[in-house]
């Protein structure tokens, strides 16, 4: 009755089930995938991350403050993309500094194939993720591709130059889909919010030029006729009067006010300290010379300068030969620094270090320097002062090789080749200018900073304690159950009674040290700079208390919109929505119980890796675990066919050659736990290997995994049909559960699942779609209109992401024991055991599929298969009462918000139809006539694609009251103890 495989039928059945609860996972607990990066997801990503992936189209500006991981969100946002739609390609702008730092995330953390424009040479496999400096652009060297790239993505824009930007900005609303990731992204000035608004709001953007208004203003006049319940807005409900009008519809951005439990605290301490004689004379000459260089109207930055002046003799040595000094000053300012040895700021600076080390010797410290002279001259003079283990103590730094330039490719390289010792715990002290800032994550090795010299501006000071005050391995943990996610330490070194003082005095009015620093309108910056030169030039004292009120009146989220109370996206929101995640459980059947102290990654984590022990052990793939070959320390697996001669492939891994193990094995890691810092992107699996081989995160949206669970899914289903069912005994180890009760029974089992995405969704109908392109009469135009068929697809993709987090996805499994001529229904636990081939003990035997088959007719196993998919039926019915009432409210708000859109849309259309039919003798009438057709089928296909996705909105509905599980497989097992002979 059944067929001779070259797999197992029952281990591919069981592995079928666990590929079958891995990707209802991933579509609804992982949220598309989203959580399958390598990350312990906070509830602020969560609910950021769940609102863009279920919004109507994807046109964000991600706002979270400094160290709240915007970079992890943005992953996350990718990796769901592109576990929906394998072919999504993004490319990324950033400043050079933030390069490094993306490659390696998008590849540890984030299972994307990356390449560098400028950087890579030709691959043979086009990469997911293109990272694209801004000289790139400049240049002509890339050029933004909305027709070949799904998703513009844009970190931190306040650090790209302006002419890029407004290139950028020029392209932005041709992208079908748009990521803006800024801590500061200058929402309080009006021309960098226009900027952002444009980009964010196009439709909205047309129409407000079109009719020659401004765009803030248009808003903002949008917005307060919603609220007043004027239009459309009249017959809309609340969230979606919010959903569809509000200027922050499309804004997030997350505060340590709200989230601080998951933060460490800050702890400050300005050491005041008393400068020797020389040094008080050599500042308050230099000053003197400054006084008189501001009086003559130099070119010299007085502001600068006067910060130099309060560094050290170095500092101003190196300054001095380069500057003219009619008056000499200068000069005597440097022979002063030389009378007397000593340096007050490096003993303070010695006090702090023998103070941490006599508590923890193992306390790295991160020390501000200011610039490369006194990078110098610490650096030698902290490694006379201590030793470790009998050698002195190490030391890394990051410098900038050229002072005064601003070449951000010489931060990278600094950045790359000289942080490692640092990183690795072989120097216990990091050298720094103050240049170094974003991009820089530090929070990983070290929890002390000492500002050496203190920069005198308030937001270099805040982008350097933010290097160590961000989210930390561990905090989530620690935050959910009330602990301390610790303490950064924070030192200044304020020499008594100099300039230095009193602008220091400024930072700590504006809290500077205490708190992160808010986003700031461009006014707020001067007036921060005005008065800080107030106090150092002027000492003008009532500057303090005006900077302190300041900070009082600062709003910490810079909100705007007048419906903000209407908003569903708070922070109370977004804990809840945590909390119902991290308390449902894995999909079933799965290979594990789930502990009380397991979060959902950390549960969903084990189940994986017992689904890998227990592909190794049926040896339908070979998984084994190794070292480095280079570090014994780094522990990983691989993962490879199975190496015995004609051995049965049961289906292609995704990127693995099967040839010989050189070439195809695949090393990975399944805990993030286990992730290095620095990220760790290669390991040598075998002697001579020349760069590694590259290191996978296995998980939701990594190729490979993905492949694994697509193969055991077909592979299940091809041998277990119902109606040609398996029929056999399966041989247990004798402490396998299942035994207990089942032992020489005969059971029916079988497996299926609900994706209402999958299930629900109607096809995109394109064809009508294309036939509207194919009557243009030009390439021109038939480019336009492909472009807009590809934002309809986009949008139906969007709808079917929103419909996965309304609906839940569902695994189903079910166990009937066959009594006399009827098949009975066993208890969900004991029929989740006969999904199980291994038990949780590490030394438990793999079950297997012997020769001995039970005796069964073909009618009475195909009713026993039968009766198995019509239990999950039942079961499937019975568990969802309600869900169809519930999801018929959220359907009617989705109406509510496409219906603005489109009629946005529609409008804007309407406008470039009738900007060109009012353009006069400029444009000659053949080609006025031209433009007004092209703009006229534009309107056309926005019609067309407004009415087509109201109908699947519509079909979407009625589809899910028809739902049915999907059956996967199913087959008739007798369990039974292994022989001696095993």
């Amino acid at each position: 009755m059944s067929a001779t495989f070259d797999v197992d039928a029952y281990l591919a059945f069981a592995c079928g089930a666990q590929a079958q609860r891995r990707r209802v996972e991933a579509a609804d607990l992982a949220i598309g995938g989203a959580l399958g990066v390598a990350a312990e997801p906070y509830p602020h990503q969560i609910a950021a991350v769940k609102r863009v992936l279920a919004d109507t189209r994807i046109r964000h500006l991600i706002a979270d403050e400094v160290g709240l991981g915007k970079t992890v969100q943005a992953l996350m946002i990718l990796n769901a993309l592109r576990w929906q739609n394998p072919n999504h390609k993004a490319v990324i702008l950033m400043p050079n500094r933030l390069i490094d730092q993306w490659r390696k995330e998008c590849w540890t953390r984030g299972h994307c194939r990356v390449s560098v424009e400028g950087d890579d040479v030709a691959e043979t496999t086009d990469p997911w993720v293109r990272l694209v400096r801004p000289e790139s652009l400049r240049s002509g060297a890339f050029r933004l591709q909305p027709e070949k790239y799904n998703l513009l993505m844009v970190d931190e824009p306040q650090l790209i130059p302006n002419d890029v930007l407004e290139m950028v900005e020029r392209t932005a609303p041709d992208f079908r889909q748009l990521l803006i990731l800024s801590a500061t992204p200058g929402l309080s000035d009006p021309a960098r919010r226009a900027s952002l608004m444009a980009m964010l709001e196009p439709d909205r953007a047309a129409i407000a030029y079109a009719n020659l208004r401004d765009l803030n203003l248009f808003l903002d006049d949008v917005e307060r006729n919603a609220a007043a319940g004027q239009g459309r807005a009249a017959r809309m409900r609340p969230e979606s009067i919010y959903r569809g009008f509000s200027t922050e519809r499309r804004v997030m951005r997350a505060t340590r006010s709200d989230w601080g439990r998951y933060l460490p605290k800050r702890q400050y301490e300005q050491l005041s300290i008393e400068p020797l004689c020389s040094e008080r004379r050599r500042i308050e000459t230099g000053m003197k010379w400054l006084e008189t260089v501001a009086q003559k109207e130099s070119r010299t930055d007085t502001w600068s300068a006067a910060q130099l002046l309060h560094r050290g003799t170095p500092s101003v040595r190196r300054f001095a030969s380069g500057q003219s000094d009619s008056t000499g000053l200068l000069m005597k300012a440097v022979e002063y620094s030389a009378e007397t040895p000593g340096d007050s700021r490096l003993d303070a600076l010695l006090d702090v270090l023998t103070g941490l080390w006599a508590k923890d010797p193992a306390e790295q410290v991160i020390i501000v320097a200011g610039d490369n002279p006194t990078i110098d001259f610490l650096k030698s003079r902290l490694a006379r002062y201590f030793e470790f283990d009998g050698e002195p103590v190490g030391i890394a730094e990051l410098r900038r090789e050229g002072e005064k330039s601003e070449n951000e490719e010489a931060d990278v390289r600094a950045m790359a080749d000289q942080l490692s010792p640092f990183t690795t715990g072989e120097s216990k002290l990091l050298l720094l200018g103050d240049w170094v800032q974003a991009g820089l994550n530090l929070h990983y090795f070290a929890r002390n900073i000492v500002f050496y010299t203190t920069p005198w501006n308030s937001m270099a000071v805040d982008q350097l304690i933010g290097r160590l005050d961000r989210l930390r391995p561990n905090g989530l943990w620690q935050g959910d159950r009330g602990y301390s996610a610790g303490q950064v330490r924070i030192w200044s070194i304020t020499q008594r009674e100099t300039s230095e003082e009193r602008a220091i005095s400024g930072l700590e009015a504006l809290k500077v040290f205490e708190c992160p620093v808010p986003p700031l309108r461009p006014e707020d910056s001067e007036r921060i700079d005005h008065e800080l030169k107030s106090l150092v030039f002027s000492y003008d004292k009532g500057a303090l208390s005006r900077l302190a009120t300041m900070a009082l009146n600062w709003a910490d989220k810079g909100g705007q919109s007048c419906l903000s109370y209407l908003s569903p996206f708070t922070p109370s929101a977004a804990q809840s929505q945590y909390e119902a995640l991290q308390s449902r459980a894995i999909p079933g059947p799965s290979l594990i119980m789930r502990r009380d102290q397991d979060t959902l990654t950390s549960a969903s984590e084990r189940a994986l890796r017992r689904w890998l022990d227990f592909i190794g052990k049926s040896e339908i793939l070979d998984v084994r675990f190794r070292s480095d070959r280079v570090d014994q320390k780094i522990k990983f697996a691989t993962l490879w066919y199975k190496s015995k001669k004609d051995h049965f492939h049961p289906f292609q891994l995704a990127g693995v050659d099967g040839r010989n193990w050189m070439e195809g094995h695949i090393p990975y890691i399944l805990s993030r736990q286990h992730l290095r810092q620095p990220p760790l992107m290669t390991v040598r699996t075998d002697d001579g290997e020349v760069g590694g081989r590259p290191l996978r995160f296995l998980d939701h949206g990594d190729e490979v995994h993905d492949s694994l669970v697509a193969g055991f899914i077909s592979l299940a289903g091809e041998i277990c049909k119902a109606d040609q069912p398996q029929v056999a005994q399966v041989a247990f180890d004798p402490r396998h559960p299942l035994l207990e009760t089942c032992s020489g029974k005969i059971l029916a089992l079988a497996i299926a699942y609900v994706d209402p995405g999958e299930l629900a969704m109607p096809e995109f109908d394109r064809e009508t779609l294309l036939n509207l392109v194919s009557d243009a009469p030009t390439e021109a135009q038939q480019a336009t209109l492909s472009a807009d068929v590809d934002q309809a697809f986009d949008w139906w993709l969007a709808d079917q992401r929103w419909l996965r987090t309304i609906v839940c996805s569902q695994s189903y499994f079910s166990a009937l024991e066959l009594d006399g001529a009827k098949w009975i229904p066993l208890p969900h636990e004991i029929a989740r055991l006969a999904f199980m081939p291994v038990t949780e003990d590490k030394d438990s035997r793999c079950a297997r599929v012997r020769a001995n088959s039970p005796r069964l007719s073909l009618e009475t196993a195909q009713r026993g298969c039968r009766s198995a998919f019509a239990s999950i039926g039942t079961a499937f019915r019975s568990e969802n009462p309600t869900w169809l009432s519930d999801a018929s409210e959220q359907f009617e708000q989705r109406h509510e918000v496409v219906d603005c859109e489109n009629e946005d849309l529609i409008s804007a259309r309407m406008m470039m139809v009738e900007k060109w039919r009012a353009e006069g003798s400029a444009v000659q009438e053949w080609a006025r006539e031209g433009q007004i057709a092209a703009a006229e089928r534009r309107l056309k296909m926005a019609r067309t694609i407004g009415a087509m996705r109201q109908k699947w909105l519509d079909e979407m509905l009625s589809r899910l009251s028809e739902m049915q599980p999907r059956n996967v497989g199913a087959m008739i097992i007798r369990p039974a103890p292994f022989a001696d002979d095993y």
